[in-house]
């Protein structure tokens, strides 16, 4: 089987692996971390932060897309993805694989106070406004995803 947890910046998606992680713990399971995965496989880079004003948004998520599809080919795995992962081509391409979603419907206030202070957070350096338009475009994708 494989799983993807997925929603918004700052709804647990990293916390919710790391239980299942510890729950799962004799299993044959993998448990990844996209944002971490990524950043591991750019060594030169400390922080996802400095790896996407270096590189670009652009590369930043075809690269994305790219590993989440790599990561998939395993069976027996758990996928935190990033909160902006979640894309018309991620979906059009996860029609095509079986998985099960795990859809972390955070409201947005709640998302906001855990990401307010990160400044690790290339979203949260865009501001309150900005980033709850972004919560409301990212919530439909959230929704597309949900239906598979």
């Amino acid at each position: 089987m494989r799983f993807i947890i997925y929603g918004f910046s700052g709804s647990g998606k990293t916390t919710r692996l790391k239980e299942l992680e510890l729950q799962n713990n004799q299993t044959d399971y993998q448990f990844v971390d996209l944002d971490e995965y990524i950043l591991s496989l750019e060594p030169s880079y400390k922080r996802l932060g400095n790896l996407i004003e270096d590189k670009g948004w652009s590369w930043f998520r075809n690269r994305e897309l790219q590993v989440i599809m790599e990561l998939l080919m395993h069976e027996n795995i758990y996928i935190a993805l990033g909160g902006g992962s979640v894309s018309e081509s991620l979906v059009s391409s996860l029609k095509k694989i079986e998985f099960n979603g795990i859809y972390l419907n955070v409201d947005f206030e709640t998302c906001w106070m855990r990401i307010k202070n990160d400044t690790n957070r290339p979203l949260v350096k865009l501001g309150l406004d900005q980033c709850l338009a972004i919560y409301n475009e990212r919530v439909k994708m959230f929704k597309q995803l949900e239906r598979l």
